[in-house]
């Protein structure tokens, strides 16, 4: 079976981004399975490279890399090579073409693993990599469904913050229709500005949108969700809120529904007849 794990929370300091790359890659422990993705050379050049990229968006502060480790049980049947092509495989569905990171697969103890140095910002948005329970969940079912292709072992029962154990037996069938909306939102917030591109390329793809007050709900057939809902079981990226945030529209906490307004004014209303009444009878 497969784990992983964030390291350290990520690196803030260049020079702990050199000994964690001069670490992951050393020979003795790698026998030469270390690869790079959209960064080249020895550890200098990569960690200038990596800069480059962060200082491009004026995002060179705070966290500069984060550390994983895609970890293999001894009872695997499995090679270093497997191992190393599986965690490539892995990042390559999960960050995608646009970040740059090192890994690097150590077989020098009995579980082999990958160290994997990713960059924090994506080369062509400019946005961070987020690294929280959200990804690791992400990361985790991606290597889950890897590790069935090949025969290997996963965790029977895991711990997943919020995610329900049904949704994830569904999610490694290929059936969970809240794991297939995740995915969907995350492209397409790729690719829309505004709010009505955001339901415009969510049509496109069969659902049905509706903007209520502070909510946004998403059905398709005959399954309905509050995206607020939804964040509960995949992170506060999939909150109402912060899709208002993304897609650059106010969010008042105080915001009321058409239905609240009305209400509030019947109320308030029969308060002052209530009080002129009282007023009338003294």
């Amino acid at each position: 079976m497969a784990t992983i794990k964030s390291i350290k929370g990520g690196i803030k300091a260049d020079i702990h981004i050199a000994n964690a790359i001069e670490y992951i890659t050393k020979q003795e422990k790698t026998k030469g399975l270390v690869s790079t993705f959209n960064c080249y050379g020895d550890k200098k050049n990569i960690i200038a490279q990596f800069q480059y990229t962060r200082q491009i968006f004026g995002k060179d502060k705070g966290v500069l890399v984060h550390h994983y480790c895609h970890s293999f049980s001894p009872d695997d049947d499995v090679t270093p090579e497997q191992v190393h092509k599986l965690t490539l495989d892995l990042m390559q569905k999960i960050a995608g073409n646009d970040f740059q990171y090192v890994i690097a697969t150590h077989s020098d103890k009995d579980h082999i693993h990958s160290h994997i140095v990713i960059n924090s910002v994506n080369m062509l948005t400019g946005k961070k990599w987020i690294d929280n329970q959200t990804t690791i969940n992400a990361m985790r079912l991606e290597s889950d469904r890897l590790c069935i292709e090949n025969n290997l072992s996963i965790v029977k029962e895991p711990c997943k913050k919020g995610m329900d154990f049904t949704t994830y037996q569904m999610a490694m069938q290929g059936k969970s229709w809240k794991v297939n909306l995740v995915r969907d939102l995350d492209e397409v917030l790729k690719n829309c500005t505004i709010q009505n591109e955001f339901i415009k390329l969510l049509e496109e793809k069969e659902y049905s949108v509706k903007f209520t007050g502070k909510n946004i709900t998403v059905s398709i057939g005959q399954k309905k969700i509050r995206l607020t809902t939804l964040a509960k079981e995949f992170g506060e990226k999939y909150s109402s809120k912060s899709i208002f945030s993304q897609l650059g529209i106010k969010y008042d906490e105080t915001i009321k529904t058409e239905k609240e307004k009305t209400t509030s004014s019947r109320n308030k209303k029969h308060k002052e007849n209530n009080q002129k009444s009282q007023w009338q009878k003294a």
